[in-house]
């Protein structure tokens, strides 16, 4: 093992993931080659303190983030922390396809190198995930394939926030597609997402009675006296369970122009007012950057094509390829900054326990 006691004798160098601490060999005043140990009296040339080094000649030393080998070298004895090999990052998704596609094969082809999703919310407004579980009859949600199915359940269970406690992930990754889009349905103060493509076509929507249509569209001030609610309980949980949980806030919005099959540039038209329901989504997304500690990931300053060919079909958010690689490249960049971060506050404090009396 390798004791030092007294002020910084020789600096410490970061070479790529390795730090470097070497000592002269002319400070070794004593050697006991039987047991490998060497003990060495240096003179720290600025304070004129003395330093008592106790080395192994070889010996290394490990835990689930670094190998440190001690070992002696031709100037003396080098200290050396390697940094291991880390597993994928864990981000988990609240949101809509155009975040979770992101770690989807088909979009970012090597992305398991680096990510591992591992806890999904689809398509589910906060103010439906921050309610009470709803009670239904499994064999009501019935009219869907299995992953509609799995989409309903799960907004009608509120297990999401369970999953994340379960799973801990590093990275909460947020997009308020549904929110925007779709709004909610109170069911006797009970909320969930009124989601018309999956939710209308079960017979547990078609057995409902006494419920109210919330929409962003219709009571802004309404929806929004809701939504702040269910926003600031969502952090609240995070901040509680979660502390280490970073969030990283999506702003994506919708778009309507595509190139068609003879390469010309187009617009789609469909039911969704793409300018109008972009303002609502600004104004959401302000909200949480104003109130709330988060990363962001602005893609909003290009202009990305939607993708007639996307696996899912042409929508307002199904984008060209570009669109997810940009994003996985702002991802990566956000996580480089914070294990630089993370590994300067681990480097400092191995220095610190390796040169000085702490």
């Amino acid at each position: 093992m390798l004791h030092l006691v007294g002020n910084q004798y020789a600096p410490l160098t970061v070479q790529k993931e390795r730090l470097l601490f070497r000592v002269p060999l002319s400070a070794i005043i004593q050697s006991d080659q039987a047991s490998n140990v060497v003990t060495m009296k240096l003179q720290d040339s600025l304070s004129n303190q003395k330093v008592i080094c106790i080395v192994e000649s070889v010996s290394t030393y490990s835990n689930h983030n670094y190998i440190i080998n001690i070992r002696a070298c031709s100037e003396g004895f080098k200290v050396e922390v390697k940094v291991k090999e880390t597993s994928p990052v864990k981000v988990a998704v609240l949101g809509s396809c155009v975040t979770r596609d992101n770690f989807n094969s088909q979009f970012n082809k090597n992305y398991k190198k680096l990510y591992e999703c591992i806890a999904l919310q689809n398509q589910s407004s906060i103010i439906s995930l921050m309610g009470k579980p709803v009670q239904y009859k499994p064999e009501e949600i019935d009219g869907l394939n299995e992953w509609d199915r799995w989409n309903v359940k799960t907004d009608l269970d509120k297990t999401f926030l369970t999953n994340l406690q379960t799973n801990k992930p590093d990275y909460l990754i947020v997009d308020l597609f549904a929110d925007v889009l779709f709004g909610c349905i109170e069911i006797e103060k009970q909320f969930v997402t009124n989601n018309r493509w999956k939710l209308w076509k079960t017979s547990y929507y078609k057995h409902l009675s006494n419920f109210t249509f919330i929409h962003i569209e219709d009571d802004f001030k309404y929806y929004m006296e809701l939504w702040s609610c269910a926003i600031n309980q969502l952090f609240t949980f995070l901040k509680e369970y979660l502390p280490n949980c970073k969030v990283v806030l999506h702003k994506s919005r919708f778009a309507d122009k595509y190139i068609d099959e003879n390469g010309k540039l187009q617009t789609l038209v469909n039911s969704i007012n793409v300018e109008k329901l972009n303002r609502y989504w600004e104004q959401l997304d302000d909200y949480i950057k104003q109130h709330f500690n988060v990363t962001i990931i602005d893609l909003t300053g290009n202009e990305f094509l939607l993708d007639r060919q996307h696996p899912w079909g042409l929508f307002n958010l199904h984008f060209e390829s570009t669109y997810y690689h940009h994003f996985l490249r702002a991802l990566n960049e956000i996580v480089l900054k914070d294990r630089i971060a993370k590994q300067s506050s681990v480097r400092k404090a191995l220095y610190k326990e390796v040169v000085s009396n702490n």
